[in-house]
């Protein structure tokens, strides 16, 4: 299993933004719930996920809306 995690500020998709050029990244509030927008699902204990999931399916559709986000702000950029 491989997973694509992009981090994306602004965009409507829950994620943290990444911090500065040389910063480490901030460390977001703990939470026991899964961390994919409008999941009510208590995350599970799983090392390739650190804990923010509840399911291979969070996993997935949460990447994929990050990234699709990604590529749409991209698009944008590039139109102006």
């Amino acid at each position: 299993l491989v997973v694509l995690v992009l981090q994306a500020s602004g965009d409507g998709t829950g994620e943290q933004p990444m911090s500065g050029p040389g910063g480490p990244p901030p460390n977001p509030p703990p939470s026991n719930h899964c961390i994919r927008v409008g999941c009510p699902n208590p995350a599970v204990a799983n090392s390739e996920w650190e804990d923010e999931y509840c399911s291979n399916e969070c996993v997935v559709t949460h990447c994929r809306d990050v990234f699709s986000s990604w590529v749409a702000s991209n698009q944008n950029a590039a139109v102006k």
